[in-house]
């Protein structure tokens, strides 16, 4: 399972990650941009394509931050919690 994951990661760009994770959460642009410390713009051109990598530090920041906000949202959402 975990290989799969990561293979699936692997054909994803960071920007189609992000606008995943923006569709499934609801939450803004500017909102992960602020919780991940980077600057808004940074998110805005990965997500339409106009800037397609970003320093590894500012990767392994953003994909952090992802995981950490859809745990919290996924606890949030009715019938999702382990009771």
């Amino acid at each position: 399972m975990l290989l799969t994951v990561v293979t699936v990661r692997a054909m994803k760009s960071l920007g189609q990650e992000i606008k995943e994770f923006l569709q499934a959460t609801g939450m803004s642009q500017g909102a992960l941009a602020k919780a991940a410390g980077v600057p808004h713009p940074t998110i805005s051109y990965l997500v339409t394509g106009r800037r397609k990598n970003v320093l590894g530090d500012t990767q392994d920041k953003l994909r952090a931050v992802m995981t950490m906000l859809w745990s919290a949202h996924e606890d949030s959402v009715p019938g999702k919690r382990d009771v």
